[in-house]
């Protein structure tokens, strides 16, 4: 799943040949699973810290910027296989900082 996903955001941020269908239609096939769309947007977040871990002070504030704006643009595409359901009075795929 991990592979799949990083697979997915170098497409989405490429030629999206087909990223972006595919994290609704998983975002869908989730829900099957009863895993609902505001947990399955935390996923993509907490990739985003894995990779800001591993760089260290490496990671920078244009890293950030550009990953803030691709994890938004996801949530939209997730948002929208699922009209009117967010987690309650946050956005798809906010993810509580851990301590």
């Amino acid at each position: 799943m991990l592979a799949k996903a990083i697979e997915a955001l170098f497409d989405f941020i490429g030629e999206r040949r087909y990223a972006h269908m595919m994290i609704s239609n998983e975002a869908v096939t989730h829900d099957g699973y009863e895993v609902p769309p505001e947990i399955f947007g935390r996923f993509f977040p907490a990739i985003r810290q894995a990779v800001r871990d591993l760089l260290n002070e490496a990671w920078t504030q244009a890293m950030d910027t550009a990953w803030d704006a691709l994890i938004a643009e996801i949530d939209g595409f997730i948002a929208r296989a699922f009209p009117g359901r967010t987690a309650a009075g946050a956005p798809i795929g906010v993810v509580p900082t851990l301590a």
